[in-house]
């Protein structure tokens, strides 16, 4: 299953991050985190079974599970980044950022895949979770780029598959442009879902830059795994550019094209993320849906 393709690499990632054992005492909240993630995935496997089963009340508890624990995990996230001093503050701090962003990016591919399987309420709360996790993997890929220098060599090495592996969304949005069916869906869950797509693509374009820009930083160790990253992550953008002129109904000859630095994501030293989607703008008013920063 793809979600656990993705925690395995995932696994293998806090692995190469994990601290040494002289400083357990001081990574409660790194263990802390992991045991959160390891929560959330085992309530995600739980709401696709139900929803492949049409259990919809199983489903829905699966999901508040999941959410509580991608809150939780997100807090003590934030707690390690905040008590993180010199190299081996880093590391942890890379850990616990890895672990969340991964999860998170694992959700995505569940929720984004599952979204038009359901209805009602459980829908809407879907939609507000995909946007939710596409938020902190953006989040996640931001403060991994940041602290890929400050990390010794074999997690400079992780980092970078993670980064990579944030930045290949193209069948998430895919996804999310098969379940925008006009007349079909509420309008909460419609604006949920545009800016959905907008984060989407906006990772993807930061995450192909920041792959970038790391070419030329990264050791020896790591550069091999960057190259492959970002062959990995362009490889994408034809599909995605051919995913977005049939959300427009029409190959349009001026799509703006990805890949380029059009998306951004921003953090805010409090947490807080905002998405602006600058490059793709040409298509309005050309697709049935509004992009957030359009």
């Amino acid at each position: 299953m793809k979600v656990h393709i993705a925690l395995a690499s995932g696994a293998l990632a806090v692995a190469l991050l994990a601290p040494a054992a002289a400083d357990a005492h001081k990574v409660s909240s790194s263990q802390s985190v992991r045991a959160h993630v390891g929560a959330a995935d085992r309530a995600l496997v739980q709401f696709q079974a139900s929803v492949q089963t049409n259990a919809d009340t199983t489903a829905a508890k699966a999901l508040a599970r999941n959410r509580r624990q991608m809150r939780a995990a997100s807090r003590e996230t934030r707690r390690v980044r905040s008590s993180a001093r010199g190299a081996r503050g880093a590391n942890r701090a890379a850990a616990a950022t890895l672990a969340l962003g991964l999860q998170a990016d694992a959700n995505t591919a569940v929720l984004a895949d599952l979204v038009d399987e359901v209805g009602g309420p459980l829908q809407a709360d879907v939609a507000l979770a995909l946007k939710a996790d596409l938020l902190a993997g953006a989040g996640a890929l931001e403060v991994l780029t940041g602290l890929i220098d400050e990390v010794p060599a074999s997690a400079q090495a992780a980092i970078a598959q993670a980064i990579g592996a944030l930045s290949q969304a193209q069948q998430v949005v895919t996804d999310i442009v098969a379940a925008l069916k006009p007349g079909q869906l509420t309008a909460q869950v419609q604006q949920t879902l545009t800016s959905s797509l907008g984060i989407a693509i906006a990772t993807i374009d930061a995450g192909i830059e920041r792959l970038n820009g790391l070419v030329g930083m990264t050791t020896a160790v790591a550069l091999p795994l960057v190259q492959q990253a970002l062959a990995t992550a362009t490889a994408q953008l034809q599909g995605l550019t051919q995913t977005l002129q049939g959300l427009a109904g029409t190959g349009l000859p001026g799509l703006p094209l990805l890949g380029g630095g059009s998306g951004s994501v921003e953090i805010g030293i409090d947490g807080s993320q905002s998405v602006a989607v600058t490059g793709l703008c040409g298509l309005v008013p050309a697709l049935p849906i509004a992009l957030p920063g359009c």
